[in-house]
């Protein structure tokens, strides 16, 4: 299990599987649409949408998370994307087709589910 808001984190995955969101991909955002990493924008509330980018405090992106999201999930800072267990980066799987129900798992497993060594 790697660091992260877990409250935070769970909201997102929930927000994936609520069928709530339609999927989008190479942007976090095309009219409607979002990719995994713009419902994880969205849902967090500390920007707004201009232009298809999204901006807070401090950045804006289009294309993955701007660093004050990042800081909002407690993900490693200098990152721009969410990586996984076994070496993938979220956007990767969204942008190769994944659903969001498949990639809510991978970051179920990521950051939410216990390792078996520290359970």
């Amino acid at each position: 299990m790697r660091n992260c808001n877990r409250e935070r984190m769970t909201k997102l995955v929930e927000a994936l599987e609520s069928g709530e969101f339609e999927q989008a991909r190479g942007q976090l955002r095309i009219d409607d649409k979002f990719c995994c990493l713009g419902v994880a924008c969205e849902i967090s509330g500390i920007g707004t949408w201009v232009d298809g980018y999204y901006q807070t405090a401090n950045d804006y992106s289009f294309s993955v998370m701007p660093v004050d999201v990042v800081d909002y999930y407690g993900l490693d800072l200098g990152k721009d994307d969410m990586p996984l267990d076994g070496g993938s980066v979220a956007s990767a799987l969204n942008d190769k087709g994944y659903s969001f129900t498949k990639i809510s798992r991978r970051i179920r497993e990521t950051y939410l589910e216990e390792d078996d060594d520290n359970a």
